[in-house]
């Protein structure tokens, strides 16, 4: 007879570990994502201090994202609703006027001038 070992084959065993592995990545549903750094770290500690199990997930500032257990998603909701998060975000000068300044080509300096030019006469 042939020995076999305690846990089957060497497929069953990595089987057995990724299945593992899904399970236990599966457990945490995404409860926001595109945080700012600033933002994440204080709803995490928020979420930590009532006993939520919450992670951060993400390196770069523009794609963090926190992850809470399925069981505590609906309570980390209206937790972080009561105390004001997410933030709300508001547009910046350089998110409205991306180039250099408020006035970005020949024509819109021309434009603004003579705008400038006809008020003043209006007002004589």
């Amino acid at each position: 007879m042939f020995a076999v070992s305690p846990l089957g084959p060497r497929w069953h065993r990595w089987l057995l570990v990724a299945l593992v592995v899904c399970l236990l990545q599966g457990c945490k549903d995404n409860l926001y994502s595109n945080l700012s750094e600033q933002d994440a770290n204080q709803m995490l500690a928020l979420l930590l201090n009532h006993g939520v199990d919450a992670e951060k997930q993400g390196s770069s500032s523009d794609t963090i994202s926190l992850k809470v257990e399925k069981a505590q998603f609906a309570y980390a909701v209206e937790l972080l609703k009561q105390n004001g998060y997410p933030r709300q975000q508001f547009s910046t000068v350089e998110d409205l006027f991306p180039q250099d300044g408020l006035v970005a080509t020949q024509l819109r300096k021309r434009h603004v001038l003579f705008m400038r030019c006809r008020r003043r006469w209006q007002k004589l």
